[in-house]
Formats: structure tokens, C-alpha cells, sequence
């Protein structure tokens, strides 16, 4: 969803080039369906368009767990390196109350989970 949204302002942000090239028939302008068969793995640069463009929606700590999910995500995907259900549980939950329910929500709404 944040990739979605973030790829409006920058898709070269988020998206390797040469995935853009490959999958994209205007790799400047690409369509929303086209980034879905694209290879994305730009984190930090997906956390400097969210603080440019939502500046007060997502918090530092917020940004922070989107880098350490990702960080397990690659640990888990490409190196097969187990982790603690209950930890990724807690990762997991953190992640969509700090990113995935503020990206979700009109500005100005309480984020905080009832």
C-alpha cells in the first residue's frame, strides 16, 4: 500500500531501474499494475518520500520498524534465517500500527488501536 501510494511521487525511488525498464512500457510514468512485476528493494529510499510527502503522519519510530520488517523479510525470503513466531508477531503488529493503519486513514483521524 505504502509503495502504491509512495510510487506516485517517484517510482525510480522505490523500483530498480532496470526492473522499470524491463516491465514498464514508460518506466518514468509507470502504470500501478506494471510496479507489481517490478523488483523493489529501495527502503530507505520508500522512508525519504513518506517523510517528504507525509511529514506528519508517520513518526521516526514508524520509519524505524518499516526498516526492521524489512530487514526480517530478507532474512527470512533470501537467507532462510528463522526467526521467533512471537517476535515477528510483535514486529508485524508494530508495523501496521505505526505504517499500514495511518496509511489507511483520512489525515487527521487517531491512529492508536482501540
Amino acid at each position: 500500500m505504502l509503495k502504491a501510494a509512495a510510487s506516485r511521487f517517484g517510482a525510480d525511488k522505490i523500483f530498480v531501474e532496470w526492473s522499470l525498464r524491463k516491465h514498464c512500457k514508460d518506466p518514468i510514468n509507470p502504470l500501478e499494475s506494471e510496479l507489481h512485476a517490478c523488483k523493489s528493494v529501495d527502503i530507505p529510499g520508500l522512508c525519504d518520500l513518506i517523510k517528504k510527502h507525509y511529514p506528519t503522519e508517520f513518526s521516526e519510530d514508524s520509519l524505524k520498524q518499516l526498516k526492521a520488517v524489512a530487514i526480517e523479510r530478507n532474512r527470512i525470503q533470501h537467507f532462510a534465517i528463522e526467526i521467533n513466531p512471537q517476535v515477528l508477531s510483535l514486529q508485524l503488529r508494530s508495523l501496521y500500527e505505526l505504517i499500514y493503519r495511518p496509511a489507511d486513514l483520512p489525515p487527521g483521524l487517531d491512529t492508536t488501536l482501540t
